[in-house]
């Protein structure tokens, strides 16, 4: 797939931007796909190991700044 190559002399910061903007796009049109008992089973199971251990979590912001910093 051409596209994908062309994706690869992209700075990997910005490509990781472009994946988070996609992503945004996606939710925002949330109409569009429906999660299966299975994949809501594994959210609720999510949700419900971080509601009962707050800390061990870690914010979207540090995330994204680990994952933009430069080695």
């Amino acid at each position: 797939m051409k596209a994908i190559a062309e994706f690869r002399s992209v700075p990997v910061a910005e490509r990781i931007q472009l994946v988070g903007d996609l992503w945004d796009s996606i939710a925002e049109d949330s109409t569009s796909f429906r999660l299966t008992e299975a994949q809501r089973g594994v959210l609720d199971g999510r949700l419900a190991d971080f509601d009962a251990s707050p800390a061990d979590g870690v914010s979207w912001e540090q995330v994204r700044s680990a994952m933009l910093r430069k080695p």
